[in-house]
């Protein structure tokens, strides 16, 4: 497949995977994406020869800087211990250990063999713990020990399988020089990293004392760090290109704290390009391994050595084997951990955190990678031992461990609540008495909350001239809250509102008909106007029907609304009569019928029984609705967009100030946390960005 349509054909699935996650959001979208690869793989003959080295350098190199340009310092320091030795000394104990287990299984495949095997399968990818953590309540303490991990152990895992797969084609193995050669390309590799950082970092602030400050470019710049890190260390100075670029990582990371930004857009827009970037190439990483999924197993590629259900029961045995060994070793971290500290208060050593830690232990993309560059023959020209099996093994190795992680580690997790410390925090000074009791909103509930604020500040700066944008942004607001309330509200407490609003759009339609009939029967309208209009009401009362009975978040209603105006547009043009004629009758049925509307639902709520109370926002959003349809057709008779544009900015900033001080409002109160103020926060910046952003300017 040409590499342009092979690039547009990754990147769909990984879209299609995460669409498709959405709906069962029960399985990790990291599985979802390797099914689809597999898919493709066998039905639309997609191949990749996957080479070590430019997987490394395309794929590893940019995750593995980002991590560690992300990951929170403060953890990193305090679980350096844990993370050097899951990083480095468990991965050869798992090589070492497991390649003996391995080998004792499997009399027939050699003993550096199966010690190359266990080395690729010891490195763990964060990116699959992270997509199954999202269904699980995994400890902080795990997750970060994990991404940390993560960092080196793809170094150190293939060091040792490159040892173990060299001392299979040449038959010898010298324990001095693999020693020497692992602490070679370790320690430069973090001086490379960290020289070249230092250097990257100097000439950005540089060009930017000389002037050239433009985003984009100092964001390319960025973009292609990880990429010269990598090729320097590991093509022309033989280090370790993924500790370097960890290494650089962490120092861009601490360069960036250790500067006050003068460029926040800079910031803004490098995390979010970054964010990007890495949302692709995880997902095609995992497309990648489905689609070499039928290579490594031999399904629908011909004969092979090894029976698919041996292959399978193999597998199952391997992980079990490595498994033990990350659960063990994780039991006794705990314990030598408290040994060693000698402090009481920390948390006494248990099984259940021990197997949570062997379950994220989950294996991907750097195992396929390595155990594909196998050669299958050997330097004599032999057939390299067991190459069919070790392949099959690894690549179901890597499915048995997305999938029990998937499984188990959301039912192990099942019963923890994740409390916020800030949460924690004022609950123990409620109980000594400090601070009076906290009623904690959740975020979606204070989004609700300030986004009617922002639309009580909306009404009071309504006026005469500046209605048409006023209307506008509070019909978008109000269907903002609606869309929150049918996403986060239980049936229980949404069925009532539903329902009002059903009632009261019910009489609403009615009202229009009515009108319409009215101006028909003057002579105000043609008979093809009549007909649109009143088929527009059949179908919003057939809406309505099932309005009730389902709270869709997706409707692809405006696809059919957006062919419907386009056809009767189209009908308007091709018309005998006068096209503006027939646009003023539409638009005269649009006024008229939406005030007869209004007013009708006014005398209808005021002669109502008492005893009936409508939910307020069902009654505001349909009045706010008739109202910004009789704007709507005021403006139409108008041409001052520029006008138009200027009212709704100032509208816009001054909602989202009203937001901002709603928020600052509810963490005075002890309303919300400390975590949710800064998530809204940073939802209010993001709103505010593209409001005032200029799409025209360069």
């Amino acid at each position: 497949m040409p590499i342009l349509e092979l690039i547009i054909l990754l990147i769909t699935l990984v879209i299609l995977g995460n669409v498709i996650s959405h709906f069962i959001p029960k399985l990790p979208v990291s599985i979802i994406q390797i099914v689809l690869g597999f898919i493709a793989a066998l039905f639309m003959h997609t191949t990749i020869h996957l080479d070590t080295d430019w997987f490394l350098l395309l794929f590893i190199a940019p995750l593995l800087f980002n991590d560690a340009y992300r990951f929170p310092k403060r953890e990193l320091w305090e679980l350096r211990g844990p993370i050097f030795g899951n990083a480095i000394f468990l991965v050869f104990i798992t090589t070492f250990v497991g390649g003996l287990m391995i080998h004792w299984m499997i009399p027939p495949m050699p003993m550096s063999v199966a010690f190359a095997l266990a080395a690729i399968l010891s490195p763990t990818d964060p990116v699959a713990v992270q997509a199954i953590a999202k269904s699980a309540n995994l400890p902080d303490n795990i997750m970060h020990l994990v991404a940390g991990e993560s960092l080196i152990n793809d170094a150190s895992g293939l060091v040792a399988f490159k040892f173990a797969l060299a001392a299979t084609l040449t038959g010898t193995f010298h324990i001095m020089t693999a020693t020497g050669t692992f602490f070679y390309m370790a320690v430069f590799g973090v001086v490379i990293g960290l020289v070249m950082m230092m250097a990257i970092n100097w000439v950005r602030d540089l060009l930017r004392r000389k002037g050239i400050d433009d985003v984009v470019f100092h964001v390319v710049l960025q973009l292609l760090s990880p990429f010269i890190i990598f090729f320097v260390a590991e093509e022309l100075l033989h280090a370790s290109g993924v500790i370097a670029v960890v290494a650089a990582g962490i120092l861009a990371n601490v360069h960036t704290d250790k500067n006050v930004e003068d460029s926040p857009e800079l910031t803004l827009v490098g995390f979010s390009t970054w964010s990007i970037v890495a949302y692709i190439l995880n997902g095609i990483l995992f497309v990648i391994l489905g689609i070499e999924l039928p290579v490594a197993t031999h399904i629908g590629h011909g004969s092979s050595e090894v029976n698919i259900l041996s292959a399978v029961g193999y597998a199952a045995a391997v992980w079990l084997v490595i498994f033990i060994i990350r659960v063990l070793w994780a039991y006794l971290s705990q314990v030598t951990h408290r040994i060693f500290t000698k402090d009481e208060n920390s948390e006494k050593p248990t099984w259940r955190v021990a197997i949570l830690s062997g379950l994220t232990g989950v294996r991907g993309a750097i195992t396929m990678a390595g155990v594909l560059s196998v050669p299958a023959f050997m330097d004599d020209g032999t057939r390299f031992p067991t190459h069919d099996l070790m392949l099959s093994i690894a690549a179901m190795t890597i499915l048995i461990s997305l999938v029990v992680a998937a499984i188990a580690l959301p039912i192990m997790t099942r019963a923890d609540k994740v409390v916020n410390p800030d949460i924690a925090n004022l609950k123990k000074l409620f109980a000594e008495g400090l601070a009076p009791a906290p009623q904690f909103m959740t975020e979606a509930r204070a989004r609700i909350f300030i986004l009617q604020l922002a639309v009580r500040t909306l009404e009071n700066l309504r006026r005469e001239t500046n209605q048409s944008a006023a209307y506008d942004l509070i019909l978008e607001y109000q269907f903002l809250i609606r869309r929150i309330q049918l996403k986060y509200q239980s049936n229980t407490a949404l069925t009532p509102i539903i329902r009002d609003e059903v009632e009261l759009r019910t009489i609403g339609l009615e009202i229009e008909r009515n009108r319409l009939m009215k101006l028909l029967a003057d002579e105000e309208i043609s008979m093809l106007v009549y007909h649109s209009e009143t088929r527009r009401i059949d179908r919003a009362e057939a809406d309505l029907e099932n309005y009730i009975h389902q709270h869709p978040t997706f409707s692809s209603k405006w696809i059919e609304l957006a062919i419907r105006r386009f056809f009767r547009n189209a009908r308007i043009w091709l018309s005998d009569d006068h096209t503006t004629a027939l646009q003023a009758q539409y638009d005269l049925v649009r006024h008229e019928t939406a005030k007869a509307a209004i007013k009708g639902l006014s005398a209808y709520l005021d002669k109502k029984d008492s005893d009936k109370v409508y939910d307020y926002h069902a009654v505001y959003n349909l009045i706010i609705q008739y109202r910004n349809r009789i704007e709507k057709v005021k403006d139409s008779k108008l041409d001052n967009q520029t006008q138009y544009d200027h009212q709704r900015a100032e509208l816009e900033v001054a909602a989202l100030s009203t937001q901002r001080e709603g928020v600052q409002q509810l963490y005075e109160q002890h309303r919300i946390s400390r975590q949710t103020a800064i998530s809204l926060r940073q939802y209010i910046n993001y709103a505010e960005n593209a409001t005032l952003v200029d799409p025209t300017e360069e």
